[in-house]
């Protein structure tokens, strides 16, 4: 049991490193425009070549190699530095601190000036990038150089020193391949916000149409009240109608009661058109009614149809965004 228990432990522990987002630095000869040199090689994943530049030169000016090494290796560091740049020059410089700058140059390389953490020493570097971007991401290959163009190599630094360089490199690779993966998931959530809105959108547009066809229900009623009533003023109307016909029959003509008879029916014939044309118009407001009723329902079951295919894009861009969001806590 404690067997097949340890070998579950080991089982999970390699899925978890496996899941892992992993930055690791490459130490070797490159080419750039100053020859082959010892470079110090990150890959960004997913990255693009406009964005890794920015967060260079961002991150080259906020941080310095110093803040990578301990109190100890700073020392260290810096005697080691002073120490070979003097052995490649007659001259033995007194470094001054200048103000970082940085320059383009052809072939994608980006120097930096004065890379130093002036809390710590007034010694400076130049720091040089040559960025290329593939179609999975961005290489970052930095070179460092004395102030007296001697490159750091393996052959004239500690290995304590190029484990402290290849750190600060590392983190550079660490800090802006999390800006690329959590603006992935500012993507995702932005995507996700816009599905749980649509989702909202018909929700709220089904109260709306059931509220719409409580209204047309209503006013069906009404309408077939209004018919009702409608229909009993014609039958007494029609009444009327007939008598005053009769009576008109019965009326010497061009008499003068015959012409107020006359005026009679013609009046009643124009209540009775009225009469007709409101039936007729309440049975068009029903009709009417009765179709946008239909209509709404309709609207109804394509928005139940939407709220359906909604909550399965919701689900998976909510995994979507979690996954987003463990690769970003995985990156190491």
């Amino acid at each position: 049991m404690k067997k097949h228990l340890a070998l579950l432990l080991i089982f999970l522990a390699c899925v978890v490193a496996e899941a892992q987002e992993k930055v690791e630095v490459e130490v070797s000869e490159k080419e750039m425009s100053e020859g082959i040199q010892t470079a110090f090689t990150v890959f960004i994943p997913e990255s693009s070549a406009k964005s890794v530049t920015k967060e260079w030169e961002k991150f080259i000016n906020e941080r310095s190699i110093f803040e990578f090494a301990t109190k100890g290796t700073t020392q260290t560091f810096e005697k080691a530095f002073m120490g070979i740049s003097n052995i490649f020059s007659d001259d033995k410089k007194v470094y001054s601190k200048r103000s970082l700058k940085i320059e383009e140059r052809a072939g994608n390389e980006l120097i930096a000036f004065n890379v130093v953490h002036e809390d710590i020493s007034n010694l400076y570097l130049d720091v040089i990038a040559k960025i290329s971007a593939v179609d999975s991401g961005v290489y970052v290959n930095s070179f460092i150089k004395y102030a007296d163009s001697v490159f750091i190599s393996e052959a004239n630094t500690s290995v304590d020193n190029l484990n402290t360089i290849k750190e600060y490199i590392r983190q550079f690779g660490v800090e802006t391949y999390k800006i690329v993966v959590a603006e992935q998931v500012e993507s995702e959530e932005k995507e996700l916000k816009k599905q749980e809105d649509i989702l909202k959108d018909s929700k709220r547009a089904i109260k709306q149409l059931d509220k719409s066809i409580g209204r047309y229900d209503t006013e069906i009623d009404q309408h077939k009240y209004d018919t009702k009533v409608l229909t009993r003023e014609l039958e007494g109307i029609e009444e009327r109608l007939q008598m005053a016909k009769g009576a008109l029959r019965n009326t010497k003509k061009k008499s003068e009661e015959y012409y107020l008879i006359k005026e009679k029916v013609k009046e009643v014939e124009n209540e009775r058109k009225k009469n007709l044309n409101s039936l007729k118009s309440n049975k068009n407001k029903i009709s009417k009614n009765q179709s946008a009723i239909k209509d709404a329902e309709n609207q109804i079951i394509a928005n139940e149809k939407i709220q359906a295919i909604q909550s399965e894009v919701i689900k998976k861009k909510e995994l979507r965004v979690e996954e987003y969001k463990t690769k970003y806590s995985n990156i190491k």
